[in-house]
């Protein structure tokens, strides 16, 4: 989906986990077929209490409000979390500037308001700006 979208000029966002090296790879491949740039924006929380508040409150949400989709595929408890974290054995751990990336900016959600975080962000897409797409991959661990 992606490549054929960027072949036809347009410029996407994608919301994925990134959780291995080779998944980074696999876009920055469709990127370098099309041309495009890609930036990655890895979000991340190095506040695990802020983290896991939120956590809590999202679960609690959709189980207040019947959706199942998240459900389906996302935590439903610390513990769930942190055994994810674990079975990943650090895979998400690279740096995507050495593996292609045109850009790379890290973000602690837990620290920067929503409004900053849109603010950094659209200053990394405004700097790559050219005539060609431009690939926004935000990394969320709670995607």
């Amino acid at each position: 989906v992606l490549r054929t979208q960027l072949s036809k000029g347009l410029t996407c966002v994608v919301d994925t986990t990134l959780s291995k090296a080779s998944h980074l790879n696999e876009v920055k491949q469709a990127s370098d077929a099309c041309s495009a740039k890609l930036l990655v924006v890895e979000c991340f929380m190095s506040d695990q209490r802020v983290w896991r508040l939120r956590l809590e409150k999202r679960v609690a949400r959709e189980q207040n409000d019947g959706s199942s989709f998240a459900n389906d595929h996302k935590p439903q408890s610390w513990e769930e979390l942190q055994s994810l974290l674990s079975s990943y054995s650090g895979s998400f751990e690279y740096n995507p500037i050495e593996l292609g990336a045109d850009a790379y900016l890290k973000l602690d959600t837990s620290a920067v308001d929503l409004e900053m975080q849109a603010m950094l962000v659209l200053q990394h897409v405004k700097r790559l700006s050219t005539r060609t797409p431009i690939n926004l991959l935000p990394e969320s661990v709670l995607n």
